[in-house]
C-alpha cells in the first residue's frame, strides 16, 4: 500500500492534480519523476536550454510558468541524444518548476507555480 499524498489544496481524488488529496496514486507519480528525469537525460542539451531560457526570464524581472518552456519544446521539432522525437508530457511543468526552483532559488519570485501534487516529492 502506497503513502497518501499530502493533500494541497484538499478535495477529493475524482479532482485529480492537486486537489487529489490522500487518494492520490504515490507510485504513479514516483513513475511520472522517473519519466522526466530520464527525459533529462536523453535530452541534456535541450534541458541547458530551457533552463537558460528561465533564468533569461527571471533576470529580465519577467515573471514565467514553465508550462511554456513545454510548449516551446512541443513548438520546434527536437530530437533526443537517441534521435528520437522529443515528447513532453504535461506533467513535466510542474516538475520543470520546482526542479528550476531547488537548483536556482533566485528565480523563485519569477516563476509561476501552483501547488501540486509533486509538492511533496523530491525533484532533483
Amino acid at each position: 500500500m502506497s503513502t497518501p499524498v499530502p493533500a494541497m489544496l484538499g478535495g477529493d481524488a475524482g479532482d485529480g492534480g492537486a486537489r487529489a488529496g490522500e487518494n492520490a496514486d504515490n507510485a504513479k507519480y514516483k513513475a511520472t519523476l522517473l519519466r522526466e528525469r530520464e527525459w533529462r537525460r536523453l535530452n541534456p542539451r535541450l534541458w541547458s536550454e530551457i533552463e537558460a531560457w528561465a533564468l533569461a526570464e527571471a533576470a529580465a524581472g519577467r515573471k514565467f510558468a514553465m508550462q511554456t518552456a513545454l510548449e516551446r519544446v512541443r513548438w520546434k521539432d527536437y530530437a533526443n541524444d537517441e534521435g528520437n522525437p522529443t515528447k513532453v508530457p504535461n506533467d513535466f511543468g510542474a516538475i520543470w518548476a520546482r526542479l528550476l526552483v531547488a537548483t536556482h532559488p533566485e528565480v523563485r519570485p519569477f516563476v509561476t507555480m501552483r501547488p501540486s501534487v509533486y509538492d511533496g516529492f523530491e525533484v532533483r
